[in-house]
């Protein structure tokens, strides 16, 4: 199909802009939210409400889906940001459906939380209940789109680097999440979620480590996930 004025591929934009809509909606919504300094001051002393995957997981969509947008208008002679993009999606993927997942699956249902909620509308937060959905609700549908349009998007050559970048983009991802999330422990002397700090009494540090390789072996097999979308939606 021609596509007239503009570049290669841009049927694809409304799914573009569609993803790129859900993050800064998801990574804006928090400011309807309590801030972390005031339900977890301590543990957002040094580096605020990015101790949290949800928050580093929307600021990164939103990073990746601006790119993502200018490569419809403008591309470089050697494809340099679409090459970065496309080795790049397997842990964008990975962590947009790990986010909604988890929350919903993991948070939002669990009975203390449904109390909290309910203190923090009742004490000055009266939007908490809709900012909660928001900012996790639609990185799962959004990745998903995502994924079914990119193949074609990118051609044959470009594929390849989504499949190379997989193993390595999510290893140095959980590096960098995982030193912060210890090197604040070491400062604050606290975990940003509830489920590691019981790992933590029942088997030590050393339990610890093996849970979040595990959650690391988790992202990996949704970042495949990812790809047979990919492969599934250029057939």
């Amino acid at each position: 199909m021609d596509d007239g004025p503009f570049l290669p591929g841009f049927q694809a934009l409304p799914v573009a802009l569609f993803c790129l809509a859900s993050f800064y909606c998801q990574n804006f919504s928090a400011k309807l939210d309590v801030p972390v300094a005031v339900s977890n001051p301590k543990l957002a002393t040094y580096f605020g409400r990015y101790c949290y995957l949800t928050a580093t997981t929307n600021l990164f969509g939103c990073f990746y889906y601006t790119a993502y947008l200018v490569t419809f208008f403008w591309r470089d002679d050697d494809n340099l940001l679409l090459y970065v993009l496309a080795r790049l999606f397997p842990l964008m993927f990975a962590l947009g459906v790990f986010v909604t997942v988890a929350y919903y699956v993991l948070d939002h249902f669990v009975a203390e939380r449904v109390t909290e909620r309910k203190r923090y509308v009742k004490n000055g937060y009266p939007h908490l209940g809709i900012a909660r959905h928001l900012e996790h609700m639609f990185g799962a549908a959004a990745v998903c789109a995502h994924a079914w349009t990119f193949g074609d998007y990118i051609g044959d050559q470009l594929v390849e680097q989504c499949i190379a970048g997989a193993f390595t983009t999510i290893v140095i991802f959980f590096a960098y999440y995982v030193s912060l999330t210890h090197l604040n422990y070491q400062l604050v002397n606290q975990w940003p979620y509830p489920v590691i700090d019981l790992v933590q009494r029942k088997g030590g540090m050393i339990g610890v480590v093996a849970f979040e390789m595990i959650l690391m072996g988790v992202v990996m097999g949704l970042a495949k996930g990812g790809l047979l979308l990919l492969e599934l939606g250029r057939q």
